[in-house]
């Protein structure tokens, strides 16, 4: 047995200085335990629980637990996800957006202004009053002027005008502003030439250059069917000279088996021929004059940008429908040959290439939209956690709408409603309180450019970087009743994947077996598949600036909704021709509701780390791919001087071997006893919700500051789609393109932006795989 010392026994057997050292020293560790525990578990506690401003300062409140919620009540996560499931009603959703759809609401409008207390209310319903906020912006909008709209003519060689442009759609049920494109050149232009460029690709200039026509695009309007962004389209057209764009929806897209009134909406889903498309045509993400700072209705400076200092285009440009564009072509010059065969999409149109009007004819456009600034609101509420109340699970939607808003966006807005009854049913009635914090976002002006999330976001940029978990947006909740449809990052395919194997088939197959799943593998000819984000939606900001992960969800049609933005875009619409049970609202929901409390309520944060290596090992090859493919000069650059494709493969593969050595432990971790390790547990999810931030550069990409992951990100060509190492790819377009143009200067500023770029990218894969390791101490890696 070993001898007992007495304290003072040490206290006198040792000199009194080594005596003060050490006790010192015992009191720097304590402090420094105590202080690490305060750190990392104050916020917990199992038997009380107190949330306040400190834990949700970033929301402009101090929210307070419903009285009736026990939080010391914790339900097994199935039993929570049944009474989910159980408690969703599809009549609910359909009766909200039968209110959410009575008037055209785009924001800045009254209108808007009543659909954004209709949210409120609801929220301070279910949610409780404390917990509902709104944060208000200053911004700069876009608005038609209805008593002088714009206006296409024809003018004759003898003076006589006749008017082109049906500025409103033949519908009589809803009044609606006159079409426009947000913030388009306030102008007045007039040509003798007008021209069909398709949809105005680099390719279809290529195509004109080849036939000696491209110098005629100078001067002359152009005729443009829609084919990506619009905002890219007008921009191009306007590089090459064009005095104005007319942009208009072909019936390929809107009227795919025919324009009659027998195909077309209300007989059908099809769209008739006055359906115009609205939309914005700015680049930017977020307020045009506050860019990358928060446009406050209060700031101290005030300070804005100068109007002429902010990139809008400088052409008038005018949504038109395809019967106008008929009459277009019908005095447009067809003597000459379109350049291809893809030009001509539909059977339904008459096409002709155009040039000089015929008959000595001009065409005129005036533009007289207006920019004014306007107050916009976001809805704010939250469902606080229980054991990790500083994460937050946010799952958004924006409520304005370019008109009625029956499928973009209330029919996502409508959804979201009854998630919120549904999460405040199981608060109240069933004690359920989740791990996390659910956040609801409801956002304003997304149709002007993402608006409403983007000054929230910066706003609060830094809070968000430390505990956003994920974003989860829907837009559009319902576009068809075809297939399931998802966009995201790696992280979370496999969360994805696990609520729709959960949720029935809204279809109802025969045996009541199939799942949304199954039917999405179905139609996808093997296993589902989550696709890169662009910047379409409310997910931009917080994937392509801070790095949250994200994801966007949706039902889609045979084709993307022909509706889209016009007039017809109506309660009546979906009713009757989209979803008429709202059996698939309600599955989207359930989906959607279960992805949330999926990473609200597990121990471990569902993330697969695996997921994403795969993204990055298959993305990078297919990458590689296309490089070589596009690198077709007759010189062809190799590009290994700039880019290590070596190093690249070795960094990827040794970040493949600690994505699975951690998804292993990880999953251990979730299974075993060890879930009782606090510490572990904090350990495990703060590296896998700051995982994919390891991948954000504070610079930004290679001439787009504002996007900063260099995994993926909006392609450049297209900002509705989304592109794998897109910094990358960026840069070796631009390199070939300078050799094109023989341009040495340019050509040798973009190796050397290549070069330094793919080093950084190399590094940061390379970091993130030590970040995973378990002996990582995030100053060193231990030997």
């Amino acid at each position: 047995m070993a001898k007992h010392v007495r304290f003072e026994e040490i206290y006198t057997s040792r000199p009194r200085t080594q005596w003060l050292l050490t006790v010192s020293l015992l009191a720097a560790v304590s402090l420094f335990v105590v202080g690490l525990c305060i750190g990392v578990f104050g916020i917990r506690s199992e038997d009380t629980f107190n949330c306040g401003e400190s834990h949700t300062s970033f929301l402009p409140f101090t929210a307070t637990e419903s009285p009736s919620v026990s939080p010391s009540t914790f339900l097994p996560e199935d039993v929570v996800r049944d009474k989910l499931f159980a408690e969703f009603k599809a009549e609910n959703i359909r009766k909200h957006l039968l209110v959410l759809t009575r008037e055209s609401h785009p924001a800045g409008s009254p209108a808007n202004n009543r659909v954004a207390e209709y949210i409120r209310s609801h929220l301070s319903l279910h949610l409780g009053a404390d917990n509902v906020n709104e944060s208000t912006y200053d911004v700069l909008l876009s608005r038609p002027n209805n008593s002088n709209p714009n206006v296409v003519k024809i003018v004759s060689a003898g003076g006589e005008d006749h008017t082109v442009l049906r500025n409103k759609e033949n519908q009589q049920t809803y009044e609606v502003d006159t079409a426009i494109f947000g913030f388009s050149a306030q102008a007045a232009v007039e040509s003798e030439r007008l021209f069909y460029v398709n949809t105005g690709s680099d390719h279809d200039y290529e195509l004109l250059e080849k036939q000696g026509l491209l110098d005629e695009i100078n001067g002359s309007v152009v005729l443009l069917r829609y084919g990506g962004f619009r905002g890219a389209q007008v921009d191009k057209a306007a590089e090459h000279g064009a005095k104005a764009v007319l942009l208009y929806l072909d019936p390929s897209a809107v009227a795919k088996y025919g324009i009659d009134e027998s195909k077309v909406f209300p007989n059908g889903a099809w769209m008739p021929d006055t359906a115009m498309e609205r939309g914005v045509l700015s680049i930017y993400k977020g307020d045009p004059l506050s860019q990358s700072f928060v446009s406050e209705i209060e700031s101290k400076t005030k300070y804005r940008t100068a109007l002429r200092n902010v990139h809008f285009p400088k052409i008038p440009a005018v949504p038109i429908g395809y019967g106008d564009a008929q009459k277009l072509f019908n005095l447009m010059d067809n003597s000459t040959a379109l350049p291809s065969h893809l030009w001509r999409p539909s059977e339904f149109m008459r096409y002709s290439l155009g040039g000089k009007l015929l008959e000595g004819r001009k065409i005129t456009v005036k533009t007289t939209n207006h920019n004014e600034r306007s107050v916009i609101k976001n809805i704010i509420g939250q469902v606080h956690g229980c054991q990790e109340p500083d994460r937050y699970v946010i799952l958004g939607n924006h409520y304005d709408a370019w008109t009625m808003g029956g499928i973009d966006p209330n029919s996502g807005t409508a959804t979201l409603l009854e998630i919120v009854r549904v999460m405040g049913v199981l608060r109240t009635r069933d004690s359920w309180c989740p791990r996390r914090t659910i956040v609801f976002a409801s956002w304003d002006a997304e149709e002007y450019g993402l608006v409403g999330s983007t000054e929230w976001a910066e706003e609060h940029m830094q809070i968000l970087e430390e505990r956003a978990v994920a974003y989860i947006n829907i837009d559009a909740a319902v576009r068809g009743r075809l297939s399931f449809f998802a966009l995201g990052v790696p992280l979370l395919s496999n969360v994805i994947y696990s609520a729709a194997k959960l949720v029935p088939d809204p279809a109802g197959s025969p045996d009541k077996k199939l799942s949304v799943h199954d039917v999405w593998a179905s139609t996808t000819k093997g296993a589902p598949q989550v696709y890169p984000l662009g910047s379409g939606s409310d997910y931009a900001t917080f994937v392509n600036m801070l790095g949250i992960p994200s994801a966007d969800l949706r039902y889609n049609g045979e084709v993307a909704n022909p509706s889209y933005h016009t007039a017809f875009e109506t309660y009546e619409y979906v009713a009757q021709q989209v979803d008429p049970t709202f059996e698939y609202h309600m599955a989207v929901g359930k989906i959607w509701g279960e992805i949330v409390r999926d990473i609200a309520d597990s121990a471990v944060v569902p993330f697969s780390v695996t997921d994403m290596a795969e993204y990055m090992n298959v993305s990078w090859h297919q990458v590689r791919q296309d490089i070589l493919a596009e690198n077709t000069t007759e010189t062809p650059y190799d590009f290994g001087p700039e880019i290590d494709f070596d190093g690249m493969n070795l960094a990827i593969g040794e970040f493949e071997k600690s994505a699975q050595a951690f998804d292993d432990d990880a999953k251990q971790a979730a299974t075993d006893g060890r879930q009782k390790s606090d510490l572990l547990m904090r350990q495990l999810n703060d590296k896998l919700i700051k995982l994919d931030r390891m991948f954000v550069l504070p610079e930004g990409l290679p001439g787009r500051p504002l996007y900063r992951h260099v995994l993926h990100a909006p392609s450049k060509s297209n900002a509705y789609g989304g592109a794998s190492f897109p910094g990358i790819v960026d840069c070796v377009a631009s390199v070939l393109q300078a050799r094109k143009k023989n341009d040495q200067s340019e050509e040798l500023k973009w190796l050397n932006e290549l070069k330094l770029h793919s080093t950084k990218v190399i590094q940061l894969i390379d970091r993130a795989a030590r970040f995973l390791s378990p002996t990582f101490s995030g100053l060193y890696q231990s030997p």
